[in-house]
């Protein structure tokens, strides 16, 4: 995903997505389901109502490939603004925001059906008159006896914030015995997911304003 926004808080830009596998079938599924136009309007409330423009895709019908997605996006009111800060997620609408694991205890297998990965990597510029104050720290944990892994790594730069984030369920099954590490797993990953990126207004004499005035 690259992503560029304004001070108003729209964000815009482009993204690529790759599935293979069984997030292909599921890919191809969806999309031959119904008509392009409903697909994309799902994608587009699934996203957090952005705007979809430029949908391509390639190798929907060659089950022997991946299915290569790719489209820009807008969207408005896509970060928070207070006073001379911007506060965003990295990760955008590609965060989960809640974990599905609630009770308190379990009984039966946690069936995912398949292992799966994925892999993210955004490249976010920055508006103009705005430096980097914070990013979120980077984070890497794994399930036990190797059944599952996440990894956080962020950098930024002058002009850019770039992160990649890389989780993999190795396991279809996992014993109701691991709930508890499960549970704390997810946790601990939406918490990450959902760290904010701070932004403070750059001053005409180059210096990073405060509620204040300066500093």
């Amino acid at each position: 995903m690259n992503a560029g926004f304004t001070e108003d808080g729209m964000i815009n830009g482009k993204v690529r997505v790759l599935n293979s596998d069984h997030n292909a079938i599921a890919f191809r599924e969806s999309y031959f389901e119904d008509t392009e136009e409903a697909f994309l309007d799902d994608l587009e409330v699934e996203n957090g109502d952005i705007e979809i423009s430029e949908f391509t895709v390639k190798n929907a019908k060659d089950t022997n490939k991946p299915v290569i997605s790719s489209y820009d996006y807008t969207k408005e009111d896509g970060m928070d603004i207070i006073s001379d800060k911007i506060y965003f997620s990295p990760m955008f609408f590609f965060r989960s925001t809640e974990n599905p694991f609630k009770l308190e205890k379990r009984e039966f297998p946690i069936d995912f059906g398949y292992p799966s990965g994925e892999e993210y990597t955004f490249s976010i510029m920055l508006p103009e008159n705005y430096e980097v104050e914070t990013v979120p720290g980077p984070l890497a944990i794994a399930l036990p006896d190797g059944m599952g892994a996440f990894r956080y790594t962020i950098m930024s730069t002058p002009n850019m914030v770039q992160l990649k984030v890389v989780s993999e369920i190795n396991n279809a099954i996992i014993p109701a015995l691991y709930y508890d590490s499960l549970k704390e797993y997810y946790k601990k990953v939406i918490e990450k997911m959902n760290e904010k990126v701070v932004l403070s207004k750059i001053s005409d004499n180059g210096h990073t304003e405060s509620a204040a005035g300066g500093r």
